[in-house]
């Protein structure tokens, strides 16, 4: 791979990443909720075959189980991408 690929995904991981600590989980668990801010969707864009990517975010339900944690959430996004007939663009919502 090349160096700009590996910083952009480096970059990508700097925004994505969460970081959850398990003694913040308590007993009955913890909710966490995400969405993208406008540098966090560019990077997106810039790293897919989308043209633009306006949404992207969720939210993941974290609780303890066995001496670690088990996690269950949901991830809505919005895109536009060129339609492979046509290249018009071609509204997508994807959960």
């Amino acid at each position: 791979m090349n160096n700009a690929h590996n910083n952009s995904i480096d970059q990508l991981s700097l925004l994505l990443d969460m970081v959850v600590r398990i003694e913040e989980v308590a007993a009955g668990g913890r909710n966490y909720s995400f969405s993208a801010d406008e540098q966090t969707l560019a990077v997106l864009t810039q790293n897919s075959p989308a043209s633009q990517i306006s949404k992207f975010e969720g939210h993941v339900d974290i609780r303890p189980i066995r001496g670690g944690l088990e996690a269950k959430g949901k991830l809505t996004a919005q895109l536009q991408q060129p339609c492979v007939i046509t290249l018009e663009p071609v509204d997508e919502k994807i959960e």
